[in-house]
């Protein structure tokens, strides 16, 4: 999950309060998010359910509002949070007590900690609050542990995707690194500012998986180059 800046004007269509929702929403969503679903980070494209993160079941007023709608994988959002009994019998998920995380608007990085390790068989996700006493933060990384478990198809394919990512990040890295120190260690010189614009495209935000990408890198890139990536 990573944070995104959501255009203040909401798409004229969502005036109308019509379902499904019109194209403007719908291109709105895939520019502000990168493409992407806002949940595992994972391309989206065009093909994304218009996600209410506040259930309309319990904020009904919320239907229509241009900073409760979110796009998502239909398989990540059908994952946001496995049912309770009760909530299967009321078909409908309950807005859990304190919340979830916007990441249009709270602090992603510094309220959540995204984390994985890589083995033969992809990355193994996980998610906790940064604090035991941010509700909403825990709230969310639960959510995102069940989306990214592996004991389902769903979150092994995405474990999957999330191991060859890093694994080109990797690649990315040894490049530059060879590139600096051939350049005796001139971030001027053209080969070091190919490899170092190949890496950072690799890292933004607008790339898969770009917040457990930024976060492993910050275990242990050193912190200047991180600043030279302009991360």
């Amino acid at each position: 999950m990573i944070q995104v800046q959501r255009r203040k004007e909401p798409p004229p269509s969502l005036a109308d309060q019509c379902r499904p929702f019109k194209e403007d929403v719908r291109h709105a969503l895939n520019d502000d998010f990168f493409g992407k679903c806002y949940l595992c980070g994972g391309i989206a494209s065009d093909s994304f359910d218009v996600e209410h993160l506040r259930p309309v079941c319990d904020f009904p007023g919320a239907e229509y509002s241009w900073q409760n709608l979110f796009p998502a994988h239909s398989r990540c959002n059908e994952r946001r949070k496995r049912w309770s009994k009760e909530e299967r019998e009321a078909q409908h998920k309950r807005w859990p007590r304190g919340g979830l995380l916007d990441c249009s608007s709270d602090d992603i990085d510094g309220r959540l900690k995204q984390e994985f390790i890589t083995d033969a068989t992809g990355a193994h996700a996980r998610f906790q609050s940064s604090l035991t006493s941010d509700m909403p933060a825990a709230n969310t990384a639960n959510e995102l542990n069940s989306i990214h478990s592996r004991d389902c198809f769903w979150g092994l394919q995405i474990s999957i995707l999330i191991g060859k990512r890093y694994s080109s990040v990797l690649t990315a890295y040894s490049r530059l690194s060879a590139a600096f120190q051939q350049a005796g260690r001139n971030w001027g010189d053209p080969s070091v500012l190919r490899e170092q614009a190949a890496l950072y495209s690799m890292l933004d935000k607008a790339a898969p998986y770009a917040g457990l990408m930024r976060n492993k890198m910050r275990t242990w890139l050193n912190p200047n180059w991180f600043q030279k990536l302009g991360l």
